[in-house]
């Protein structure tokens, strides 16, 4: 199964984005990746360092507090190790001691820098990403105020703008771009579960039911279970996301289970972290080929 048309949501905004990133590429001294640490993979932005070939990259994985701490270590390792595009892997969550990353960070950009001595020039920094991974915290970490809006929808940031922290550091604040290329059915279902689609992109259902089966695979069908406060697991995805609703009373007339609305309260739960920290992906067996 390949992606939705509709996965390329805001073309217009995408298409701006990828030409105004084009034209500042020899501007930029350092690039900022955000990805979701609970899915690294599907989460980057596929074809960033063809468009971006002569700029160093740190990637961050965002929201390492909701995804399993030692998965997110072993990608850590295998990201680090394996893509020759990256100069640092680095992870970052709401509960690490933010001036301690933060130092580290800065720390990383300055060994990035590809620029001549005695330049005089701020030095320019794009954080670049899909919707939803939480660029705008990490800009907002950066700056030491608020520099640009966050929250938990994708789309927030509309536009391309620089945040001047200082007469050294420029950001450069771009739209979460989603590329269209074609993603198999589980890739879709990730996305999803991680809030970089917007609603209405994807079939709430089918996504629910994938990542229960997801989730079965990387906690295993009792855990899974125990979380969603059942005595057994059910042998399909369908009639778990069924016991759920019923569970929550989420019923229409006739005592029909709401599967629409059962399976946005699963969603929405994995999202926020109810679950567990759990990751949708663990690292493939070999080394990456670059993103």
């Amino acid at each position: 199964m390949t992606s939705e048309p509709r996965l390329d949501w805001y073309p217009g905004l995408m298409a701006r984005t990828k030409r105004f990133l084009g034209r500042h590429a020899s501007d930029l001294d350092v690039c900022l990746e955000v990805a979701d640490a609970r899915g690294p993979l599907c989460s980057r932005w596929e074809g960033l360092g063809s468009m971006l070939p002569s700029v160093p990259r740190v990637l961050l994985l965002n929201k390492a507090d909701l995804a399993d701490p030692n998965v997110s270590s072993k990608w850590v390792e295998w990201l680090r190790d394996g893509d020759q595009d990256i100069c640092a892997v680095m992870a970052l969550d709401s509960l690490s001691r933010r001036g301690r990353f933060l130092g580290t960070l800065k720390q990383e950009i300055a060994k990035a820098l590809n620029r001549p001595p005695g330049a005089k020039r701020p030095v320019k920094v794009a954080v670049v990403g899909l919707p939803n991974v939480g660029k705008s915290t990490v800009l907002n970490l950066l700056a030491g105020r608020r520099g640009a809006p966050s929250g938990a929808k994708p789309g927030l940031t509309r536009g391309q703008h620089w945040v001047v922290v200082s007469q050294s550091l420029w950001l450069l604040d771009l739209p979460g771009v989603l590329p269209a290329v074609t993603r198999t059915a589980s890739d879709v279902f990730k996305l999803a579960a991680l809030g970089i689609l917007p609603e209405g992109a994807y079939d709430q259902v089918a996504a629910a039911t994938g990542l229960i089966d997801m989730l079965r695979e990387q906690v295993g069908a009792a855990r899974l279970a125990e979380q969603l406060d059942m005595q057994q697991s059910p042998v399909e995805a369908a009639d778990c996301l069924e016991f759920l609703g019923r569970r929550r009373g989420l019923l229409l007339p006739g005592g029909v289970v709401d599967l629409t609305r059962a399976a946005v309260v699963l969603i929405a739960e994995y999202r926020r972290g109810s679950l567990g920290r759990v990751s949708l992906e663990s690292p493939p067996v070999g080394e990456p080929d670059g993103a």
